[in-house]
């Protein structure tokens, strides 16, 4: 796909933003049609290879003037190549508390981990001790998920619940990643993570946990449980 902009003389820190549209969570290559130097973000994450992650939908491209003016034409976006993913089931990994393992349909291999996190201060884990890098660097941890949790609704309003997991690397602060419902225990979709890996072997660990309220004492489920 090439998506078009005639701006001759893009000097140094001027920018031009393309709106890029990903069917799906996968590798692309980024080739800005231009002549002189430029630099490239996509989602707010500098591009160096000109290969990057896209993600399902809509993702945001920033072509910045680096050198003497240059002449950006367009953006061609095209399927990336890369090393091939290496890919980890939930049911293999290392499960903790009360998260458990069980059978669905509709899961890879079709079993799943179920029950991951709770409430605050909870032991429900589940870790992958053994998660695989070339060498040390960004990379994209894309999960298959799904969350099904809803509020006491009304007859005629349901109440969707997002959840919060804390993904952790290597023992490091956990990242915040809100996963949406999707309305069945069995409705599996994506979401991917940016991550930074060392090259080798890694550990991430999933949890989770009831967030509080803007107070930072009080909680929801006090009132609803």
């Amino acid at each position: 796909m090439s998506s078009g902009l005639d701006q001759p003389g893009l000097s140094p820190g001027a920018s031009a933003t393309f709106w890029i549209y990903g069917a799906q969570d996968r590798l692309a290559r980024l080739s800005p049609e231009a002549n002189g130097a430029l630099r490239m973000t996509v989602n707010g994450r500098a591009v160096t290879s000109g290969e990057a992650f896209l993600l399902g939908g809509i993702n945001k491209v920033v072509v910045t003037g680096a050198g003497r003016p240059a002449s950006l034409r367009g953006l061609r976006v095209t399927a990336g190549g890369g090393a091939a993913p290496h890919g980890y089931e939930a049911e293999a990994a290392q499960v903790a508390g009360t998260a458990r393992i069980g059978d669905v349909s509709l899961a890879s291999g079709g079993r799943a981990v179920f029950d991951i996190g709770g409430a605050p201060g909870n032991g429900n884990t589940l870790t992958f001790p053994q998660v695989m890098a070339d060498k040390a660097g960004p990379y994209a941890l894309t999960i298959r998920f799904s969350n099904d949790e809803q509020s006491k609704a009304t007859h005629y309003n349901p109440d969707p619940l997002a959840r919060t997991a804390r993904i952790s690397v290597n023992g490091a602060k956990p990242v915040l990643a809100t996963f949406p419902n999707g309305f069945h225990a069995n409705n599996w979709w994506e979401m991917t993570v940016p991550v930074t890996l060392r090259a080798g072997a890694n550990s991430i660990q999933i949890s989770g946990e009831e967030q509080p309220n803007w107070d930072g004492r009080t909680y929801a489920s006090q009132t609803w449980p």
